[in-house]
């Protein structure tokens, strides 16, 4: 049980360290993006996971976005591009 301790311990402050690595190579968290770009943290995050911002790093649970990143596009479908690419419209 103490070697697991110790293991989790470890992998912790390896995280810890290149978290403090990228803080200090001009890189912000997913909560500093989401006050920058106006977007919530968990739309960051979904972001992040769809390779969407370039440049971004993982360490473990933490996402760590450039700086100089800039907002994507979004890409979700919305009603009215939908109605013009349908059918629907032209009745």
């Amino acid at each position: 049980m103490i070697e697991l301790d110790i293991i989790r311990l470890t992998v912790y402050n390896i995280d810890n360290f290149y978290w403090e690595m990228a803080n200090s190579m001009e890189y912000m968290s997913t909560k500093e993006a989401a006050e920058k770009w106006g977007v919530s943290e968990r739309r960051i995050q979904k972001l992040c996971e769809e390779n969407r911002i370039p440049g971004i790093i993982r360490f473990s649970r933490v996402w760590a976005i450039p700086k100089d990143a800039k907002k994507p596009d979004d890409a979700r479908c919305k009603l009215k591009n939908y109605l013009q690419r349908t059918e629907i419209n032209n009745f």
